[in-house]
């Protein structure tokens, strides 16, 4: 318990003994009152997490009137009446009108437990739902308002609104100077605003500049130990002072309170309040940046609309995920259904096309839904591609919904272009407000940031399997280690980051411990070990080669056992050297012309005749499709092709010019736009005749690999 206050409203003093006696023993705050005139009085005096409230009290007036007084005072108040069967009805028609939940006396004191532990966890998710929601309103209002004024005047309104706050101000630097003026107020007298000048180190906002560190001041400044020597504040029962910094710069600091009035103490603000309203700042910091530089917010526009998009897909998470947390009364089979659309909008579809890489991801839930994830975006002019892994303690819908969760930030944090390892540490912090000292909570990461053209790699690992990089010059095998404890249970701003260079041939194999740790049926581990023999004698195979043997060999060492957690692989292979890019002539001549010089050349290498044969079959299917459903049978257009042939294998990837279409993901499947003869059948023969077929995200450029030997087909 954390110690969250409880109000016993009850005329039954014997039985408001028992229930306060129980609930301390508990690890609850609890008061008791005997009528409602008391608890009005004590209601007035403090605030309180939950109502326990006794329907029929004397005095005239009863706990249904207490009920709603006390959620006018505190909307975010759990309310449980207490009723005997007489007045059931009346507890009913409560709960329809926003009560959590009523028990019927004689009470039993495990189940009234468990009501008032969940009526805590239910206002923790409102007031985590309230604090997200605002986070949103902050983010249209970035991509809605241009004038750097009204924006400020628009952000202080959301936070001050989702805060339930008296007032507040942010306060910037003075142009040409040291000291803090206020930029935008709310509560505060129009004439005193534009007076004040807050210097570093002066006063608590002062103070909160200088050492960029939050603070929380409930009660009178000068209780406070850092405070002291302040004067007291009129009117003021409890303050949120934070920084705000933007791209390491400081740049002023938010300030919102909570006032006294009419002989009543507001709710206090918490430290949960406080690393809520951190992830505010942050957002807030970034949107008073661009707000001063509106000529570059429109060369940007393009990341805006990014943040648009992740905004409005954000909203439909926290929509899914407010029913998700409803859903005490539905059944299981729903809850598992919802949450695998909740994760199916953040993982990848198709695999990217990345010049001069191949990428391939895979994902084996355990169960409907999964505590693993991956992810990877490539930047607008495809020169860096961000690449993640991460694993979330447990399984099921609770893991599926902090995996949203951490995704989320994920966006927020590498949209606002900060170092990798700070991406992480505020990540971090972000799972610790969310976890809430739930220590048994956690999440493992590994994040990388690829130079697409000079391919290199700078990484950082929080608690994961740290991923293999096998060297196709040497044949060995290596990990990539960095410092960096799991997210979400211990405080830590700042990731060690680290970086490493690949080579052509090279590949990266990022993987979850669920693949390592897949048992067999006595008990022993498929193991570290084995992944890397594996990968060290294929070093052949492509990306999507690798992930099916790894998937072949796990289904090998397990037989018939049952998985007991998710399975996840990403690999990263760089393209060898040697590859050559051609545009072939749309003619059937022209085609047909290159083909031959291919195959002279995978006869000039000692491949049999068969296999040349099949190669040929594959290509031409290939550029058929390209040339009659890419280019509309338009045959004065070229197709773009990019090919190696080796020793070991033949790549090709042809891409057209055309829209792409879904191909069919299992072989055989035909393209439901054909019927009798075209791209389906096409496709089908095409996989006959080569060891793998995949397509870009888009659809129109299709990657063939044929191998060697047909032991090596993966």
């Amino acid at each position: 318990m954390g110690g969250e206050k409880i109000l016993v409203v009850d005329d039954d003093r014997v039985l408001a003994g028992m229930l306060d006696a129980f609930l301390s023993d508990a690890g609850y705050g609890a008061r008791v009152a005997h009528d409602a005139a008391g608890a009005r009085e004590l209601l007035a005096a403090g605030s309180f997490d939950v109502l326990l409230a006794d329907v029929l009290l004397p005095g005239g007036e009863d706990g249904l009137s207490i009920f709603r007084h006390a959620r006018s005072l505190s909307p975010s108040l759990q309310t449980v009446l207490m009723t005997g069967h007489a007045t059931v009805d009346s507890a009913i028609a409560a709960v329809r009108d926003g009560a959590y939940d009523y028990l019927v006396k004689p009470l039993d004191m495990k189940e009234l437990r468990r009501t008032v532990e969940r009526a805590i966890q239910k206002q923790n998710a409102d007031r985590r739902n309230e604090a997200l929601t605002a986070l949103l309103k902050i983010g249209h209002a970035i991509n809605s308002i241009d004038e750097p004024e009204r924006l400020l005047e628009r952000i202080l309104d959301i936070v001050v609104q989702g805060a339930g706050a008296s007032g507040g101000s942010i306060l910037l630097y003075e142009a040409g100077s040291d000291d803090l003026r206020i930029g935008a107020s709310f509560g505060v007298d129009g004439i005193l605003a534009q007076e004040v000048r807050v210097r570093p180190g002066e006063r608590i906002s002062g103070w909160v500049l200088e050492r960029n560190q939050p603070v929380l001041v409930n009660g009178p400044a000068s209780d406070h130990p850092l405070f002291r020597h302040l004067p007291p504040r009129a009117g003021i029962a409890s303050s949120l002072v934070l920084p705000l910094c933007s791209k390491g710069r400081r740049i002023g600091v938010l300030a919102i309170h909570r006032a006294r009035g009419a002989g009543r103490v507001p709710e206090p603000f918490t430290e949960a309040d406080l690393e809520a309203f951190r992830i505010f700042a942050d957002t807030i910091a970034v949107a008073i940046n661009n707000g001063r530089m509106l000529a570059e917010l429109r060369e940007a526009r393009s990341v805006l609309e990014r943040q648009k998009e992740n905004l409005a897909r954000q909203n439909r998470i926290l929509a899914a995920s407010n029913r998700l947390l409803s859903e005490d009364n539905i059944r299981r089979e729903q809850e598992l259904r919802m949450a695998s659309e909740v994760q199916k909008a953040f993982l990848p579809g198709r695999d990217l096309d990345v010049p001069g890489f191949d990428l391939a991801a895979m994902l084996v839930p355990m169960h409907g839904v999964a505590g693993d994830f991956y992810a990877y975006r490539l930047s607008p002019g495809g020169d860096s591609l961000e690449l993640r892994i991460g694993d979330v303690c447990g399984h099921g819908v609770p893991s599926a919904l902090v995996m949203v969760l951490t995704e989320t930030l994920f966006h927020n944090f590498q949209d606002a272009e900060i170092p990798l390892g700070e991406a992480l540490g505020r990540v971090n912090t972000g799972l610790l407000g969310y976890f809430q000292d739930q220590r048994e909570n956690f999440v493992t990461v590994f994040a990388g940031l690829l130079d697409v053209p000079g391919r290199r790699l700078v990484y950082a690992k929080a608690g994961h399997p740290p991923p293999l990089l096998a060297r196709r010059r040497t044949g060995e095998v290596e990990t990539l280690e960095a410092d960096g404890i799991f997210l979400g249970a211990f405080p830590c701003d700042r990731f060690e980051e680290r970086e490493v260079v690949l080579e052509p041939g090279d590949l990266l194999l990022l993987y979850t411990d669920g693949v390592v740790e897949a048992l067999d049926r006595s008990g022993e581990k498929f193991g570290l070990d084995r992944l890397i023999r594996g990968v060290r004698s294929n070093l052949h195979l492509t990306g999507h080669g690798q992930l099916r043997r790894v998937l072949r060999e796990l289904r090998e060492h397990t037989g018939d056992v049952q998985p007991d957690d998710d399975r996840t692989l990403v690999a990263l292979r760089v393209e060898e050297e040697g590859t050559r890019v051609e545009g072939v002539g749309g003619s059937r001549a022209q085609r047909d012309g290159w083909i031959a010089l291919r195959l002279a050349e995978a006869e000039a290498l000692g491949h049999p005749e068969a296999w040349r044969q099949e190669l040929g079959v594959a290509l031409a299917e290939s550029l058929a499709n390209a040339l009659d459903h890419g280019h509309g049978g338009d045959e004065r257009r070229s197709i773009e092709v990019r090919h190696r042939i080796g020793l070991e294998k033949a790549l090709f990837s042809i891409t057209d010019g055309g829209r792409g279409f879904a191909a069919p993901p299992v072989e055989g499947e035909v393209d439901a736009r054909s019927s009798g003869m075209g791209p389906g059948r096409g496709i089908a023969r095409i996989r006959e005749a080569v060891d793998e077929v995949s397509w870009n995200s888009t659809g129109n450029r299709i990657s063939l690999v044929k191998y060697r030997r047909p032991s090596a087909n993966a």
